[in-house]
Order: structure tokens, then C-alpha cells, then sequence
């Protein structure tokens, strides 16, 4: 059996996979918010459930949670855990 990839479906995912880009994942029981301040000057919240994961939130930015923040670029997960925000795996 073959598979087709047309056009359409080949953009689509070039579009959807960021080569470099940041995600943050919630290991808390809990729903947590954090604000993603990006580079170009723009301040987001996300709620995440407990357990959730948001992919691709940014490539250059610094995540707030609670009192702690952490600066992140690239590849990097940024991992909530007893409401504070570090920068993990």
C-alpha cells in the first residue's frame, strides 16, 4: 500500500512544525496560567490543565508563573511544577 502526501498536506505540515520553538508543559495536579512575553514585545496567558502540555508557544520569550520566570529560546521546555516555572526536559 502507498502513501500520497499531496501538496496541501506537505505545506500543511512545513507550517505546523516550527524548526526551533518552545513548549510548556504543566506537571502540576492542578490548572496553572503562565504569560509568555515575547521577544517582539507581545504578552499572552495560557491556561493549562494539569498535565497539558502547549506546544510551540514561541522561539524567543520569557514565561512568567506565579513569582518565578525563566527565559527560553529554541528547543526548550519550560516545566511547571509546584506552581514555579524552570527550564527542563
Amino acid at each position: 500500500m502507498r502513501s500520497i502526501i499531496t501538496a496541501a498536506g506537505a505545506a500543511a505540515i512545513l507550517v505546523t512544525t516550527p524548526a526551533h520553538a518552545v513548549d510548556i508543559v504543566n506537571r502540576d495536579r492542578v490548572a496553572r496560567e503562565a504569560v509568555v512575553n515575547t521577544s517582539d514585545g507581545q504578552s499572552n496567558i495560557i491556561t493549562l490543565k494539569a498535565g497539558e502540555r502547549a506546544a510551540d508557544v514561541c522561539t524567543s520569550c520569557v514565561i512568567l508563573v506565579g513569582d518565578t520566570s525563566v527565559e527560553v529560546v529554541g528547543r526548550a521546555v519550560a516545566v511547571i511544577q509546584g506552581g514555579k516555572v524552570t527550564v527542563g526536559r
